[in-house]
């Protein structure tokens, strides 16, 4: 079995194994046309009929760089050109955290999400982004609970 089969089928097996599938079965990708979300795109297409999934994408502009308004054009073409409904969504942040970039990402998801009947939202992660998790939860104290970095849901 290759790289790409074995990842297909971790990526399959975490989303039977944790119920991930959302009931109705349209799933929104949130991609920023990074390698990690790009990878999350490329696989959940190809899980998406024995999943019998539905996707829509997403890329979110935060205004924060001159060039993120066409990157994110970019990824919506690149989904138009895989047959699939795709939308820019540009957002204002408050303040320049990480922090409130990832509120503000997550809100413009959630609410386009809802607004185009998808159950659920997808986002890919990398190694790097779970210890800059565990490492921002450590420093403002969240005990335990940072321990387990991103859960699955």
């Amino acid at each position: 079995m290759d790289s790409v089969s074995q990842l297909q089928a971790v990526v399959k097996k975490t989303i039977e194994k944790e119920a991930l599938r959302p009931p109705s079965g349209v799933l929104l990708v949130a991609c920023s046309g990074g390698p990690d979300s790009r990878v999350l795109l490329d696989v959940l297409m190809e899980l998406s009929a024995p999943l019998s999934l539905t996707l829509h994408v997403a890329a979110v502009d935060h205004q924060l760089r001159a060039e993120a308004a066409a990157e994110a054009e970019r990824v919506v073409a690149e989904a138009a050109a895989l047959g699939l409904p795709a939308a820019v969504l540009t957002v204002t942040v408050a303040g320049r955290s990480m922090a409130a970039a990832r509120e503000a990402r997550y809100r413009a998801l959630y609410r386009h999400a809802d607004a185009t009947g998808c159950g659920a939202v997808a986002v890919g992660h990398h190694a790097g982004d779970q210890a800059e998790t565990l490492l921002d939860r450590l420093i403002r104290g969240a005990g335990t609970a940072a321990l387990g970095g991103m859960a699955p849901r």
